[in-house]
This record gives structure tokens, C-alpha cells and sequence, in this order.
């Protein structure tokens, strides 16, 4: 049964990356962000981060979209550079205490 699960995840992760492409760091930022915002219990805040993660997600392809209009920049670029630039951020400042 946990084989036929992990196969499923696996069949359904592939399918998506194959549809959408990578997306650099957003698994990285989004997690430690929220972790900063509402404290590091994962159970209480896997709802916000996926909502957060979708909402980052949706900013940089509006942001992909719009801005050098009519032509459109891959999201994976734009989400590449505003999470280096927050992973960076991240990194520089070190964990709130």
C-alpha cells in the first residue's frame, strides 16, 4: 500500500513538473518565511504556507507577465531572482530570536 502511495506522489510530481517547469526556491523561502511569521510548528502552519506559496507563486507570474508586456518572461526567472535576493536576506540575517 505505501508503495502504491509513493508511486502515485511520484507519477503525480512528475506530471506537474513536467506541465509548469522548476520553480527555484520557492520550497526553500516560503517555508522559512512562514516559520519566521507564526512560529515552526508545521502541523498548525501547512495551510498558510501553502496560501503563501500559491500567492508568491501568483505575484511572479503576474510580475512575469507584465513586464516587458507583450512578450512574457518564464515565472521560473522571476521567481529565481526575487528568491535569491530573499534567500539572501534570509541568510544575512540570520534566524529571529
Amino acid at each position: 500500500m505505501q508503495l502504491l502511495g509513493v508511486g502515485l506522489v511520484s507519477l503525480a510530481s512528475a506530471v506537474v513538473l513536467i506541465m509548469v517547469g522548476t520553480m527555484p526556491f520557492l520550497g526553500v523561502i516560503v517555508p522559512n518565511l512562514v516559520a519566521r511569521m507564526y512560529g515552526d510548528q508545521v502541523h498548525q502552519t501547512l495551510g498558510i504556507t501553502a496560501l503563501f506559496g500559491s500567492i508568491f507563486l501568483l505575484i511572479c507570474d503576474i510580475l512575469a507577465r507584465v513586464l516587458i508586456y507583450p512578450y512574457e518572461i518564464p515565472v521560473s526567472v522571476i521567481v529565481g531572482i526575487i528568491g535569491g535576493i530573499i534567500f539572501l536576506f534570509l541568510l544575512v540575517k540570520g534566524e529571529k530570536r
